[in-house]
């Protein structure tokens, strides 16, 4: 059913699952790999009813998975949140919310140093919306976690503010959130990591 070309059986198998993480979770959770990269290939189906669906039981999954202390690996998280984000400039709101739940999720059924990069590679995009969402969950990360969360804090702080110029007013406060949350934990050492802002992104100062 889920590889069925009918999107209405991949509604009564997504039922199924949800049923069946009640029942007996550990028989999903130990097919997490390939729900994973099934569910990667839904975000690029554009059935609104399907995808919801998936993102629910995706959800779902990874709560149970929390409560029975089991945890994704790389190959896992490498092949589904970067097209998991890409859902992230959905125009819809209910998606947008899921797919923050779910970064947040997996952030504690895996490593969140090796999440936080995935988010910093998703601002690549022409998606103004899905920069300010990534943007957003970047900033979370960083008001949790620190500067920790970076592998290189230098570079990762200059991508951020590479957003600061953004045309699209959400995503260019969403990156001003970013960097005003590691001012307040480092300091003015936030400038000297950026290195030049060009004076029209000077703003920063007034925000922090």
């Amino acid at each position: 059913m889920l590889f069925s070309k009918d999107f209405k059986l991949h509604l009564k198998a997504l039922d199924q699952m949800s049923n069946q993480l009640q029942l007996d979770p550990l028989g999903i959770i130990n097919n997490c790999d390939l729900i994973l990269k099934w569910a990667s290939l839904r975000m690029f189906d554009t059935n609104p009813q399907s995808l919801n669906k998936t993102l629910e039981v995706c959800l779902a999954m990874l709560v149970e998975m929390e409560a029975q202390n089991a945890k994704l690996n790389d190959t896992d998280v490498s092949s589904f949140v970067p097209y998991l984000l890409l859902k992230s400039g959905d125009t819809k709101d209910i998606v947008r919310n899921l797919v923050k739940k779910i970064v947040s999720q997996i952030s504690i059924c895996h490593v969140p140093a090796k999440i936080f990069p995935l988010l910093l590679d998703a601002l690549n995009t022409k998606n103004s919306r899905q920069k300010a969402e990534c943007l957003q969950l970047a900033d979370t990360f960083l008001e949790y976690f620190g500067l920790n969360i970076c592998a290189n804090p230098q570079q990762s702080l200059k991508t951020i503010a590479g957003c600061i110029s953004e045309r699209d007013s959400n995503a260019r406060n969403a990156a001003l959130n970013c960097i005003g949350t590691v001012w307040r934990k480092i300091g003015d050492r936030t400038y000297q990591m950026i290195g030049n802002i060009p004076p029209k992104e000077k703003a920063i100062q007034h925000f922090v």
